[in-house]
Parts: structure tokens; C-alpha cells; sequence
């Protein structure tokens, strides 16, 4: 999430507890600094996954990374509630107001 890592330890918590709802165990979530990333578990993860991550996911300082592990399914649904959600917190878009398209 772009300039996610403004968010307060209990703005992120108040997401983890959105997804936990949504059947998920929880989040992954790091905040990525100049230095590194920030977030509890990410002590236990090495630096070069924490790179590869950060990379894959396009993140620059200021961001926040949410992930989840999931089945694809069950990890779809609640990311894609949790989409919405924070599009209206940041007022983005009213929250049952997105559409999405897929196209092959």
C-alpha cells in the first residue's frame, strides 16, 4: 500500500482483525523504511526474502506490504474485502462502490 507505513500500529492491527474475520489467521504486514522493513515476525525472516519481497511486491520507503497465506480462494475473498476496506478509510472510492474487471 502506497504510503501505508503512515498507518498506526493500531490502524494495521484494526486490518489483521478485518481479514481474521473474513476467515483468514491473520496478516503479514511490513513497513518499509530506508533501512529495511519493520513489523512484528519480520525478525524471523531473512533479509534476502525480505528483499525479494519487497522487490516483487514494487514497495518503496514509506509503504506498508500486507500478505496473506491462505488457500487461493479463502486469500481472494478477503484480501479483495480488504481492498475495499482501506479504500474507504483513505477515501479512494465509496467501499461497495468498486467494480473490477478481469480480462484474458
Amino acid at each position: 500500500m502506497k504510503d501505508g507505513a503512515s498507518f498506526s500500529r493500531k490502524k494495521v492491527e484494526a486490518l489483521v482483525d478485518f481479514v481474521k474475520k473474513r476467515g483468514l489467521g491473520g496478516l503479514l504486514w511490513m513497513k518499509v523504511t530506508d533501512n529495511g522493513v519493520t513489523g512484528p515476525g519480520t525478525k524471523h525472516i531473512e533479509d534476502a526474502v525480505k528483499h525479494a519481497i519487497i522487490e516483487k511486491a514494487g514497495a518503496k520507503a514509506g509503504d506498508l506490504i500486507l500478505a496473506a497465506a491462505a488457500p487461493l480462494k479463502k486469500a481472494r475473498a478477503a484480501m479483495g474485502a480488504l481492498r475495499e476496506e482501506v479504500a474507504g478509510i483513505l477515501g479512494l472510492a465509496k467501499p461497495r462502490g468498486l467494480a473490477f474487471r478481469l480480462d484474458s
